[in-house]
């Protein structure tokens, strides 16, 4: 297999490049502390001053860097939270996800979301599960690290160099799974992650989210009974690492577009496949593989 490159689709780790050595230290302690559980009970103010920088630069070189005041990312990383935790936990309850995410009630959160979604936490599990992956996408854009003119997610992902690989038949033990979501699955025991993997047929890539099969389970390059068979073939690949779930998005999207930029059609009959390589408390870090074949190809 070839070696890839790991993009990061991390806006903060990409916005802390451009800052001097000795400022860049002080605000990777500032975002520690504001991505911390405490952290969402302080105010910027006190996140400044454990960083140890005055609440006057703080506020300004924060502004500057990251396009917006820290008042409203740290309101909108507290939404965003919620919002992720309202998609992949379908079964927990608003008012416990807004405790856990620092809002003091379900009301709270409510107004918040209505402000910058406009719409209610039961109105948003409804459209997540009748809504298109660029449904979803358009929505999930109103909460990204704002850019010049796309968030910054988007354009990180934009940077992706999809790597045509020719892999051999493979095959996934597991089962359909309902409701799947990466965040609950690294709820598990270390060793049940290992080759962990998933894999969506590519003809249903335009479908509802409520209407996409996905099966979930481990890779393996042994035939068993049961098991899925992944056909051998090219994969256009890439890896990433994401910290939210419009990064998720983004690096599909753009997976998906080189296809006919590197003079690919989509193999229909194929799988999407999601593997995962890593994880920490903070991020995600996927394999993404699209069986491709080349144009006039049958």
């Amino acid at each position: 297999m070839t070696t890839l490159a790991l993009y990061s689709l991390v806006p903060e780790s990409a916005l802390l490049q451009q800052c001097p050595a000795q400022l860049r230290k002080r605000f990777a302690v500032a975002l520690a502390a504001m991505h911390s559980h405490d952290g969402q009970q302080l105010s910027w103010q006190q996140i400044a001053q454990q960083a140890a920088i005055s609440p006057f630069h703080f506020h300004r070189q924060f502004s500057q860097l990251f396009a917006e005041p820290p008042a409203r990312y740290l309101a909108r990383q507290r939404l965003n939270a919620a919002v992720l935790n309202l998609l992949d936990y379908p079964h927990k309850s608003v008012t416990a996800i807004a405790h856990d995410c620092g809002y003091l009630s379900s009301q709270a959160l409510a107004k918040a979301m209505q402000r910058q979604l406009g719409m209610t936490a039961k109105q948003l599990r409804a459209l997540a599960q009748r809504a298109t992956l660029t449904q979803l996408t358009a929505l999930l854009e109103k909460l990204g690290q704002p850019g010049s003119n796309q968030p910054v997610e988007q354009q990180l992902a934009g940077q992706i160099i999809a790597k045509p690989e020719w892999l051999p038949q493979r095959y996934l033990r597991g089962k359909v799974a309902t409701d799947f979501a990466w965040q609950r699955q690294l709820d598990k025991a270390p060793a049940l992650l290992q080759r962990m993997a998933t894999l969506t047929p590519v003809a249903e890539a335009a479908n509802a989210l409520d209407s996409m099969t996905v099966i979930a389970g481990q890779l393996s390059s042994a035939a068993e009974a049961g098991a899925y068979t992944i056909n051998a073939g090219c994969y256009l690949t890439a890896q990433v690492r994401l910290t939210s779930a419009l990064a998720y998005l983004a690096a599909w999207d753009r997976l998906y577009s080189q296809v006919q930029q590197q003079g690919f059609i989509a193999e229909q009959s194929g799988y999407f496949i999601e593997q995962l390589l890593n994880y920490d408390a903070d991020s995600i870090t996927l394999l993404l593989q699209l069986p491709v074949q080349p144009v006039g190809v049958n």
